[in-house]
Formats: structure tokens, sequence, C-alpha cells
């Protein structure tokens, strides 16, 4: 059995998580709002970027699959109380760590 300063910390990890997530659920809630009034700013038609900037419909359709990945941490972050949320945030943590070296090694 863990003691309590240990169950403590775990869960202020978990908050802390979905609290990360959240703050990026608003980033890309209002990166999606600025492309529609103002596609002009991005790079839309390069190929430099990767497939998302192809075009606008694939830029829209990553802005919604970013979204829901941050919803999903949220969601599991708000319900404390279920059966396997430390399961589906800690696998979450480590899809989006592997996906965010993924993306450095293919930039540089």
């Amino acid at each position: 059995m863990r003691g309590l300063w240990k169950e403590n910390i775990i869960h202020g990890l978990k908050v802390l998580w979905g609290i990360c997530n959240l703050f990026g659920l608003v980033v890309v809630i209002e990166d999606m709002i600025r492309f529609q009034t103002t596609p002009e700013l991005y790079p839309i038609g390069s190929e430099n970027f990767g497939w998302a900037y192809a075009c606008s419909e694939h830029y829209v359709l990553a802005g919604w699959i970013a979204l829901g990945w941050c919803l999903v941490a949220v969601v599991a972050a708000l319900f404390y109380r279920t059966r396997y949320r430390g399961k589906i945030l800690l696998t979450h943590f480590i899809l989006t760590v592997l996906k965010i070296c993924y993306f450095w090694s293919t930039v540089g």
C-alpha cells in the first residue's frame, strides 16, 4: 500500500496533466478560430511543414485531432473516481511524449 504523500504526489501529477491539456485545448481552439478569420497568416500549401499544411482541409482536420487529443486527457482528469483513469492518463502521457519526440526527430 502506498503512503499518503505518494498518493498526493500522484494525484497532483494527474491534476497537473489535466490542467496542461486544458491549456492545450484553449490554445487549439484559439488557433482554429484565428485560422478561420485570417488564413493568409498560415503557410498552407507548403510541403516542408508536413501533411497538415498541404491544404486548408488538412489543417482543420489536424486541429480537430489535436482538440480531441487534449479533450481525452481533460475528461480523464475530470473523472477522477473511474477505475482505469490512471492508466488512461499514463498511456496518454507516454503517447504524447512519443509524438513530440517523433515530431522533433523529423523536423531536425
